[in-house]
């Protein structure tokens, strides 16, 4: 029961940051898709860079959630499907 409080306070305060960054703002993703504000692609990189240091660092440091649980981060096979499904997505 705590880990699910705890886990309901980080999703809200995490919705509390994204709209106050103006995230989820429409004319924000408008602007982007204009290309009149470099804002949200800043955005998207950084949270690309989190991810990507995050992810080093726990297959580096093999840290334990909350819980006690260790944190794996398994390998998923690569078929003609995800080829086919991120190029169409890459086009996108």
């Amino acid at each position: 029961m705590k880990s699910k409080i705890y886990t309901l306070l980080v999703g809200i305060y995490f919705g509390i940051v994204l709209v106050k960054t103006q995230v989820v703002s429409w004319f924000q993703i408008h602007d982007m898709f204009l290309f009149k504000s470099a804002y949200m692609y800043l955005v998207i990189m950084s949270a690309i860079a989190v991810g990507l240091v995050s992810v080093v660092l726990i297959k580096r440091f093999k840290p334990r959630s909350l819980c006690g649980n260790e944190i794996v981060i398994s390998k998923k096979p690569i078929h003609k499907g995800v080829v086919y499904g991120g190029t169409l997505f890459g086009m996108g």
